[in-house]
């Protein structure tokens, strides 16, 4: 009786899993349909209906591609709203980072006289790492991996003890832990109203910083509640989130 059950229990989980995985491959058909569909359009100039789709997509969280997001970039920018246009130039640059996508958006923000899109050598910096992520997690893997052996040679065959080699390891170690867990952090935010209050406090009745136009991007460093914590020209303020979009990618 209880083999039947057991079997019985498989068979169930087996059949919940080939549901499952026929709605994921219909939902994936579906959205190269759609795909497929807006960029006839787009090819067409028919871009607000495109748009339509495209955003369809986007806010679903399916088959978003580099090539979709710089023609909606376009097409916002085409409408005079730079400030999404900057939006999914960001998200663009987040897929690939591409150093044209910083210098488009610094471009851009240069037209409009917007702040926090200055193409730096920290921004530099940034690009080759996130560029070169995957190979520099392998590569402080691969160092952990020859120092621990290295320290398992001196101990068992040199009868030495590992003295500075456990030094060296303790540090790539942290540093491997740093990448992974950290250095990936990617926190910005694009203003897309006009004449946005920041706050010195999470509250309306907090005391007024600054007002500010659509279109800035700022470091996004937390949330409370409705409001969104920034840096704002080296001090601490507070966005209402329906004031900012935010671009976090840890």
């Amino acid at each position: 009786m209880l083999r039947i059950q057991n079997l019985n229990f498989k068979n169930v989980i087996l059949i919940k899993l080939i549901v499952i995985l026929a709605a994921v491959t219909v939902q994936a058909q579906d959205n190269v349909k759609d795909i497929e569909l807006a960029d006839s359009l787009f090819a067409e100039r028919k871009y607000t209906q495109s748009f339509e789709i495209y955003s369809t997509i986007l806010e679903s969280e399916n088959l978003t591609s580099p090539a979709m997001l710089l023609k909606m970039a376009y097409i916002r920018e085409g409408l005079g709203d730079y400030s999404n246009a900057l939006y999914y130039l960001n998200l663009y640059y987040l897929q690939t980072h591409n150093k044209r996508a910083l210098r488009k958006m610094e471009d851009v923000a240069k037209k409009y006289n917007l702040e926090g899109y200055k193409y730096t050598d920290v921004e530099f910096f940034m690009n080759v790492f996130y560029r070169y992520y995957s190979a520099i997690v392998y590569g402080l893997s691969g160092l952990v991996l020859i120092l621990i052996g290295y320290m398992i040679y001196k101990k068992l065959r040199m009868k030495v003890n590992p003295g500075f080699s456990l030094f060296y390891l303790i540090i790539v170690v942290g540093l491997l832990f740093y990448v992974v867990n950290f250095g990936k952090r990617y926190q910005k935010g694009i203003i897309i109203s006009p004449d946005t209050y920041l706050m010195d406090g999470p509250s309306s009745g907090a005391k007024l910083i600054a007002i500010a136009d659509m279109g800035h991007r700022v470091h996004v460093l937390g949330k409370d509640d409705v409001w969104v914590k920034v840096e704002w020209e080296g001090s601490i303020a507070y966005i209402k989130e329906n004031n900012i979009l935010q671009i976090i990618e840890d």
